[in-house]
């Protein structure tokens, strides 16, 4: 299984990574630290499974899910926010 992980806060993406490589083993985790830097190495069907921070610096996580939404309507899409707003 291939997983980004999309977040702009490095705690919070070293938290994720840790939790889903202890949890799957066998996956292999990319990080991106901004929606932008996501869209330019991404294609479709490159990973299995996206997580997204709604809130981020540029893009917001649901402008990224937007552009995914456009050309691969199958990827699994997960949004991730510390905000209590959207918990």
């Amino acid at each position: 299984m291939r997983i980004a992980l999309v977040d702009d806060t490095a705690e919070e993406l070293k938290i994720l990574s840790d939790i889903i490589n202890n949890e799957l083993p066998h996956a292999t985790v990319f990080t991106f630290s901004s929606g932008e830097s996501f869209l330019e190495a991404w294609d479709d069907n490159s990973y299995d499974l996206i997580l997204l921070d709604i809130y981020m610096s540029g893009l917001l996580g649901v402008d990224v899910a937007k552009r995914i939404r456009e050309t691969d309507p199958d990827v699994r899409l997960v949004f991730c926010t510390t905000s209590n707003e959207f918990a």
